[in-house]
């Protein structure tokens, strides 16, 4: 892009820059609102990337003949600090000073003598004289034309419509119904402010009225991130454009109808309220985890957690192999597309420990462990995308997961110090008990046709790549 450091040269050059307003090809000017700011730089670059001047600010005045009567428009900058003997190239800028692009530059035209002009930015001037003169020139395509500035207003409030203080930036464009629009985005940046107006804006059209629409391109916090989907628009009279496929506006605008030599008199008023925001894309975060007498313990083995569709656990939706190895747990998580699923887009899971074979394993002397879920069930919504569960395996005193835990040639043990503390913990005691774990691959459960629709939904819903993490003590 365009680097926009407002420096220059230090060369004795200087290209004085004059500005004209016609209208539909005519050597007469238009009316311009006096203190209209247009501006102008000098690049190094026909590309118009390397700046050789700062920005010029060319600011409307109007001359005046002995009557004092207004007379014709004019403002000119001067952009020194260049070499005499080198080739610059002119572009008409936005504030900051990067040049407008293509599509903004139908009506630019330059000129070295003010009569033959050459349209578009990146008019070539070479400086062979200490001071060069050039003319920067915007057509417009009808005459008639009229002005009217407006104002943008940006709020923001909360869930209850107080307002709400933010660190936000929104880019807005500005667009006319004829299809003229602004060349640059304007912008409101929100420090710490549930409010905040943009006051003389000026439109120039033909005819006497025109309706203006105001498009919210893109929000974005302090950080620079997007959160166009966490806020919506209050206002009634506003109206939103659907991204295909997606059920987040693509773009919020509002409008207005502006009468030619209004100053200020209409607003284009966004209201935001937060809504905490909707996801698409649920995430659901399994944790496996082996203790005993309480605390973390090593382990090598596969373990499985069951999602069911009700609270009893007889209809299983999927299963998830937990597979440890030499670490006390594990997290895996889920994503599911919660717009695949049937309106309202929510769902409810229930879960449980079960075998390989998908059945429900309880607590007790023959599983050899005490078995604990801290959410037994979840619901997930796009206003509740986020949710976890993590089922706890404590290994019973005595049984044959606790000798395993002590035997180095088990399987089950961890490593030298993981046996070291399983010995420290040991009772000795024992039980014919066996673990649940076992080394199977993990593979989806094969859903049979008895099993509901939800079922179905779910695994379709369910975005197959998974993070996973191990966890060592």
């Amino acid at each position: 892009g365009t680097n926009t450091n407002e420096t220059s040269g230090t060369g004795s050059g200087t290209i004085v820059v004059s500005k004209q307003t016609t209208a539909g090809g005519s050597k007469y000017y238009v009316t311009e609102k006096e203190g209209r700011t247009y501006y102008v730089r000098a690049f190094k670059d026909a590309s118009l990337h390397t700046p050789a001047s700062k920005t010029g600010r060319m600011v409307v005045q109007y001359s005046t003949d002995n009557s004092s009567k207004k007379g014709n428009p004019y403002a000119t900058a001067s952009l020194s600090g260049l070499t005499v003997g080198e080739t610059y190239y002119l572009a008409e800028t936005d504030q900051s000073g990067k040049a407008m692009v293509p599509e903004d530059t139908s009506d630019v035209a330059f000129s070295l003598d003010g009569t033959n002009f050459t349209s578009g930015n990146g008019f070539a001037v070479t400086l062979d004289e200490t001071v060069k003169a050039a003319y920067l020139r915007n057509d417009y395509a009808a005459s008639g034309l009229n002005d009217g500035t407006f104002q943008l207003k940006l709020n923001v409030v909360d869930a209850a419509n107080e307002p709400l203080p933010s660190a936000l930036t929104a880019d807005f464009k500005i667009a006319g119904g004829d299809g003229t629009r602004l060349k640059n985005l304007k912008t409101i940046t929100l420090a710490n402010e549930a409010t905040k107006t943009l006051a003389d804006i000026s439109y120039r059209w033909s005819g006497n009225e025109i309706q203006i629409t105001a498009s919210l391109l893109e929000l974005k916090d302090a950080a620079g991130a997007s959160v166009m989907a966490n806020y919506s628009l209050v206002d009634p009279k506003t109206f939103a454009v659907l991204a295909s496929g997606t059920a987040i506006p693509k773009y919020l605008r509002n409008q207005i109808t502006l009468t030619a030599g209004e100053e200020n008199r209409q607003t284009l008023e966004f209201t935001l309220k937060q809504t905490g925001g909707e996801k698409e894309v649920a995430e659901l975060k399994l944790t496996k985890a082996v203790t005993y007498k309480e605390t973390p313990i090593r382990v090598n083995g596969t373990y499985y957690i069951g999602i069911f569709q009700d609270k009893e656990h007889t209809k299983m939706l999927y299963k998830k192999a937990m597979s440890l190895a030499n670490a006390s747990s594990m997290t895996s998580t889920l994503k599911i597309n919660l717009y695949k699923l049937p309106e309202p887009h929510s769902i409810t899971l229930y879960f449980a420990e079960t075998d390989k074979n998908g059945k429900v394993v309880e607590s007790g002397s023959k599983s050899g462990y005490d078995i604990s879920v801290d959410n037994e069930s979840v619901t997930l919504s796009p206003t509740n995308a986020d949710a976890s569960v993590t089922i706890t395996n404590n290994v019973r005193g005595g049984s044959v997961a606790a000798a395993n835990l002590t035997n180095p040639n088990s399987g089950f043990a961890g490593d030298a110090s993981a046996l070291a503390e399983a010995q420290a913990l040991t009772n000795n005691e024992t039980t014919e008990s066996k673990p649940t774990g076992d080394e199977t691959p993990f593979e989806p459960i094969a859903l049979a046709a008895v099993i509901s629709a939800a079922a179905i939904c779910l695994l379709t819903a369910l975005v197959l790549a998974r993070r996973r993490k191990l966890k060592k003590l």
